[in-house]
């Protein structure tokens, strides 16, 4: 079995992410949208952070999904936490499938 993990910032209901399992075990992040509230902002900061704790860039994939600024606090976590290239799932239309991008720093 992989340790490999599979990192969803934003969970997206609309969306199907088992092809994303593939390349490991998916963790979900956040369930809602942030409000634009500067308090809620920093709220969500402190728990993206928690979410990313356990991120290793040397096992592990960010799946960028959902809300652009979760997803920009999640790969600002990754990058903070890891001096090796990220490796990020976005999705391929014509394969059907995720494909992996290295996000090198």
């Amino acid at each position: 079995m992989s340790d490999n993990r599979v990192f969803v910032p934003h969970y997206n209901v609309e969306f199907n992410y088992s092809k994303a399992a593939v390349f490991g075990e998916i963790d979900y992040g956040f369930t809602f949208d942030f409000s634009g509230d500067p308090t809620f902002d920093e709220q969500v900061k402190m728990k993206m952070r928690q979410f990313m704790s356990s991120f290793d860039a040397q096992t592990d994939y960010l799946l960028i999904s959902g809300s652009p600024v979760m997803c920009m606090y999640a790969l600002a976590c990754a990058i903070e936490r890891n001096d090796d290239p990220i490796s990020v799932l976005r999705f391929d239309r014509d394969s059907r499938g995720y494909k992996e991008v290295l996000f090198d720093h």
